[in-house]
């Protein structure tokens, strides 16, 4: 099969799309991302992951980034305001929200990750509303094993 058939293929299903590790990639290669993965993709369901750089502040002499290879860690206005005009450019609603609260107190500094997910107005359903229920479901199973391992 041609590579491009394969990829036409996937045009349009109904699935949702992931994409934990942004913070991974170089400026050039994430730039890419909204336009194939929200645009030529168009899955009804977005799910994005990232950590809260202004949560970095409670990590006890901590400098630069949470992984070597991190490229960069958004502050929640920065990933906010990056797939707000992802959400308007391809019609899509989002929702944002954190993962792991600080302590007491450090509310106003959000939780350790951030994410949002996204839905694709054309694909407003129930089914796209059951689709966000396994995603969430899968995340907190995924987070509490994560926790239970440390």
């Amino acid at each position: 099969m041609e590579k491009g058939a394969a990829m036409s293929s996937q045009h349009h299903e109904d699935r949702e799309n992931t994409l934990p590790h942004k913070e991974h990639l170089y400026p050039d290669t994430l730039a890419a991302i909204p336009d194939f993965v929200v645009g030529y993709m168009q899955p009804r369901v977005v799910v994005f992951t990232t950590p809260n750089a202004d949560f970095n502040v409670l990590f006890p002499d901590f400098t630069g980034f949470r992984h070597w290879d991190h490229k960069f860690e958004w502050s929640r206005e920065e990933f906010q305001c990056w797939y707000d005009k992802v959400a308007k450019d391809f019609s899509y609603s989002v929702s944002y929200d954190g993962i792991g609260p600080g302590p007491p107190g450090t509310e106003h500094l959000g939780c350790c990750t951030q994410w949002l997910y996204s839905l694709a107005y054309f694909h407003h359903t129930r089914a796209a509303h059951t689709v966000m229920t396994e995603i969430l479901i899968t995340l907190f199973v995924k987070l509490i094993t994560h926790i239970e391992e440390r």
